[in-house]
């Protein structure tokens, strides 16, 4: 069973990038270091996208938390079900089976670096 949580990093905490500059430096806009705080999530929210895209063989087989693989779990849990059944080796391109799934997820990577 996969589970949809928000995009975290390994201690299982949001990740924040870019967190504190304000506290540390002086005279740094706060409105700024925002702005920048912000363009910073959403590039690294994008590649987290794009990295779960191209390990989902891996993570599929390993039981880890990937974004692609929850989202299937809430729209498509037959062809999930199938596709854990059928083990993929964990370096194959299971995003190529799944394209549907993967466009989406793809485009809005995308969307997220664009708007970084």
């Amino acid at each position: 069973v996969f589970y949809v949580f928000p995009l975290s990093g390994r201690s299982g905490r949001p990740v924040t990038p870019f967190l504190g500059i304000d506290h540390v430096e002086t005279g740094v806009d706060p409105g700024q270091c925002d702005l920048i705080r912000d363009a910073l999530m959403q590039f690294g929210l994008g590649c987290q996208l794009l990295d779960d895209l191209r390990d989902m063989a891996r993570d599929l087989n390993e039981r880890r938390h990937n974004n692609v693989l929850s989202l299937m779990a809430h729209t498509d849990q037959d062809r999930l079900a199938a596709l854990a059944k059928e083990g993929p080796d964990r370096e194959s391109r299971l995003y190529l089976s799944v394209p549907g799934v993967a466009a989406s997820t793809a485009n809005r990577a995308v969307g997220m670096l664009r708007e970084s």
